[in-house]
């Protein structure tokens, strides 16, 4: 049996430190010596899941908070223009604390593998990428979702690390079949983005889409890949 949790997904074109604060609202304020679990303690960065020349795609880090809020708001009008609602224009520290939290917790399967994950460069946060997987009889398919800060555009980040999350999702959960997306109608760069990866156009969702920035209403355009079209005869 497959275990769902909860995903968050950015979705519709989604010098570090290493300290974590570990709360102490219940710490003894008569006692002068500090309990070991009111005391920091340091936690490594995550290992990457893929490593290219240009980026890596690690889990988040609490550590993540301050440059991936930087990250959105490097043109937090650009970045949300072709975003669902939820996504932060501009971003705030706090909300991001709580968004990166929900990240590192959202898993599926049986093993609890993360679905979320961050796009560094060195150690600058420039982007994320995450799948939200789907219910009932669609529970084969994951929606993929990212986005990248505005100074990487252009720079064929995108188009790499979404060819290999994808290749990645497909090896890593043996029953996915199939991964979506789903892209508002004017998002030319996103779309491009998807082809290159090896998506294919399925059709458009006529006014499915309402953002008044935009105009009000907007067609969704449909991509999809299957593991069959990553993997050929291998599948």
């Amino acid at each position: 049996m497959i275990r769902l949790v909860k995903s968050p997904i950015l979705v519709l074109f989604h010098g570090v430190a290493h300290t974590e604060i570990i709360p102490i609202s219940h710490a003894n304020t008569h006692n002068p010596k500090m309990e070991s679990s009111q005391i920091p303690i340091p936690t490594p960065i995550p290992s990457p899941i893929i490593t290219t020349p240009l980026f890596q795609i690690r889990p988040y880090h609490p550590s993540d908070v301050t440059s991936c809020t930087a990250a959105i708001n490097s043109n937090s009008p650009l970045i949300a223009k072709y975003m669902r609602n939820t996504f932060p224009n501009p971003a705030t520290l706090a909300g991001t604390e709580t968004w990166i939290q929900t990240c590192m917790e959202a898993t599926f399967s049986p093993r609890e593998i993360l679905i979320n994950y961050a796009i560094v460069s060195g150690d600058e946060f420039i982007g994320s990428l995450g799948f939200k997987p789907m219910k009932d009889i669609e529970y084969r398919t994951f929606e993929i979702g990212y986005w990248v800060r505005h100074e990487s555009w252009g720079k064929g980040i995108m188009t790499a690390a979404v060819r290999e999350f994808v290749r990645w999702g497909f090896e890593t959960f043996p029953e996915l079949e199939r991964i979506e997306a789903q892209v508002f109608d004017d998002n030319e760069a996103s779309a491009k983005v998807l082809t290159k990866a090896g998506f294919l156009f399925e059709g458009a969702r006529r006014r499915a889409g309402y953002k008044p920035t935009l105009g009000g209403l907007f067609d969704i355009r449909m991509y999809g890949v299957t593991k069959g079209d990553v993997f050929g005869d291998k599948a």
